[in-house]
């Protein structure tokens, strides 16, 4: 159990404890005070870094959500990170790495598919006791968010939203999904989803056609697109992630392309990656980072998106960073995958300067 998705810092383990215990330890504790301070623990320097950049982070974001708590807290929390209530009012669950992808991003940690390419123990499960620990918090619960691995494969997630719909049905739930189905169990999540007035899905996607396939191995990019068309239609609120890297970065004009030709008016989110490093673009050796620096420029000049302006911002601020002692791995890092996969980077990236490497 984390802060959030972005602090890696480890408050308790739900494996030994529960949930509320947590909530109230003394890492949350140590945390809090800290912050009531108006200092930044090391482990929020995310954070403060994207600030720094002009950029909206995910505290800002918080803090804005749930001003009303964020103020009440700053007056009724004890000075030692002591709360005057016991329950957190948003959760982020994740009850496996169940998932059908294995994502060049991501890794066996957040999918089982990847991990039974590696491993015997492909599936990572919470204790079963966790899925009543959630179900007790969600009456207090003003927002749930569902990622996972592949939260629609996932049934302890159906539980969970009959319960929000019982008991909590002015809860806002956000699903993040590759959305490469819509059927799991016989359940057809557009009809699930019907009575859920405050509904979020964001929607995973890292590049287009194969390209967007090989970035997401196991992906049928025509079947998602034909998914995300569909989720449209419901007028359900929807949003696209791209998570950028060193090998779609050359892409990210035509990404944005097609989301305005295919989804005009839908917002979408452009996050640059920083985990692992290998895949961070400052990795790009000197002569490939100075093409795609004009490029970045370029496209920044050219575009009225905001979202795409922030990513492009942190891209060039990122490439004024030397990584480039990862490219190697990088390197490395493409061909065992293609090899295991049966997949080729230069046939699907034939113009990315990195092709002369292989």
């Amino acid at each position: 159990m984390t802060p959030c998705c972005i602090n890696s810092e480890v408050m308790g383990d739900v494996s030994r404890d529960s949930m509320e215990n947590i909530f109230h330890g003394e890492g949350f504790r140590r945390l809090r005070e800290t912050l009531l301070k108006g200092e930044v623990p090391e482990s929020c320097l995310v954070c403060k870094n994207l600030e720094e950049q002009n950029v909206t982070s995910m505290r800002q974001g918080a803090n804005l959500k749930f001003i009303k708590d964020a103020i009440s807290m700053s007056l009724l929390a004890d000075p030692s990170g002591k709360l005057p209530y016991n329950k957190p009012k948003s959760l982020d669950i994740r009850f496996s790495n169940l998932c059908n992808l294995k994502c060049r991003s991501c890794g066996p940690g957040y999918s089982s598919a990847w991990a039974k390419e590696e491993f015997s123990q492909s599936l990572v499960t919470v204790p079963s006791h966790l899925l009543q620990e959630v179900l007790n918090i969600i009456p207090l619960a003003e927002e749930v968010y569902l990622a996972g691995g592949e939260p629609l494969m996932m049934r302890e997630n159906l539980t969970l939203l009959n319960e929000i719909k019982k008991n909590r049905p002015q809860s806002r739930v956000v699903y993040n999904t590759n959305l490469t189905s819509l059927n799991y169990f016989g359940v057809d999540y557009l009809e699930l989803w019907k009575d859920i007035d405050d509904l979020l899905v964001v929607v995973s996607m890292d590049d287009v056609g194969a390209k967007g396939e090989y970035l997401r191995s196991g992906k049928n990019f025509q079947v998602f697109l034909e998914n995300a068309k569909r989720l449209r239609e419901t007028k359900k609120e929807m949003w696209f992630n791209t998570v950028v890297s060193a090998i779609n970065i050359f892409s990210l004009e035509e990404i944005h392309e097609f989301f305005e030709r295919e989804f005009p008016g839908v917002k979408t989110e452009y996050t640059l990656l920083t985990t692992p490093q290998h895949l961070r673009i400052s990795v790009l050796p000197e002569e490939i980072r100075g093409e795609l620096r004009q490029s970045l420029s370029s496209l920044k000049e050219k575009t009225k998106s905001e979202d795409l302006q922030a990513c492009l911002n942190l891209a060039l601020n990122e490439l004024q960073e030397d990584r480039t002692g990862d490219l190697q791995t990088l390197i490395n890092y493409i061909r065992l995958l293609d090899a295991r996969r049966g997949e080729s980077f230069t046939k699907v990236y034939p113009s990315h300067p990195l092709k002369s490497y292989f």
